[in-house]
C-alpha cells in the first residue's frame, strides 16, 4: 500500500481510530484539505500558505532532501544548478522544494500531479530532468524496478524537508492534536516508522526527525 499508508495505518491502531485513505493527485489533496472534504493529510513540507488552512503534527516523522533525477548515461549532465538551464525540468505541481527553484521563473519547467507520471515523462524523453525529494522518488523507483533507469544527478542540493502529517482547520479532530502527536513521537521512538520504511527500502535508513 505504501510508507505513508503503512504511517496512518500505524497511527490509527495507537489512537483506536477507523482509517479511511482516499488517493488523489497531490495538488487535490491539498484542496480537499482546505475544503474540509478530507480530515488528514501525510507527506506534507510546512508553507506559511498552507498553514493558513492546514493544522501540522508538530513532530516532524521524517526528513527529505530535494534531488533531481536523470535518465542513466544521459548526454547532459546537471553539475550544478545553473546546468538546469535551458533544460526541461518536470516537478509535481504544488510541491515545495528548495529556493531559487520554488521561484525561478527562467527554467523550462513542466508540472504534473503525480511523481509517477513525472517518471513516465523522463523515460519518454518529454523532459530531460526531475526533481523530487528522495524519500518519495527513491520510493517510487524502487516499485517500478527503475533504480537502475533513473539516477539522481551529481548536483544534490543543500537542503531539506521536513515532513508533517497535517490536519484541515476545519476537521474535528483538530483539538485532538496533541494526541496525534504524541503517538507519533511514540513510534517514533520505538523504531517503528524506521522499521515501515526498511521494509519498503532495506538500505534506507530514517534521518531524524
Amino acid at each position: 500500500m505504501g510508507i505513508d499508508v503503512d504511517i496512518l495505518k500505524a497511527l490509527s491502531t495507537s489512537l483506536g481510530l477507523r482509517l479511511r485513505i482516499s488517493r488523489a493527485p497531490w495538488g487535490r489533496c491539498l484542496k480537499m484539505l482546505e475544503t474540509g472534504a478530507a480530515d488528514a493529510m501525510i507527506g506534507l513540507a510546512k508553507s506559511a500558505e498552507r498553514e493558513v488552512y492546514i493544522r501540522y503534527v508538530p513532530t516532524s516523522y521524517y526528513t527529505c532532501s530535494p534531488r533531481f533525477y536523470i535518465l542513466a548515461g544521459a548526454r547532459r549532465a546537471v553539475l550544478t544548478y545553473d546546468d538546469l538551464e535551458g533544460m526541461r525540468v518536470g516537478y509535481v505541481a504544488q510541491s515545495r522544494y528548495f529556493e531559487p527553484f520554488d521561484s525561478d521563473t527562467k527554467l523550462q519547467k513542466y508540472a504534473v500531479p503525480t511523481e509517477r507520471q513525472l517518471l513516465e515523462l523522463l523515460l519518454a524523453g518529454r523532459v530531460d530532468v526531475m526533481v523530487g525529494t528522495d524519500c518519495q522518488v527513491d520510493y517510487e523507483l524502487a516499485e517500478a524496478g527503475l533504480l537502475e533507469r533513473v539516477v539522481v544527478a551529481p548536483y544534490r542540493p543543500d537542503a531539506h524537508t521536513r515532513l508533517y502529517l497535517g490536519f484541515s482547520r476545519k476537521s474535528r479532530f483538530v483539538p485532538r492534536i496533541a494526541l496525534f502527536d504524541d503517538a507519533m513521537r511514540d513510534l517514533l521512538e520505538k523504531g517503528a516508522l524506521k522499521q515501515i520504511r526498511a521494509s519498503y527500502l532495506p538500505d534506507s535508513s530514517m534521518s531524524g526527525r
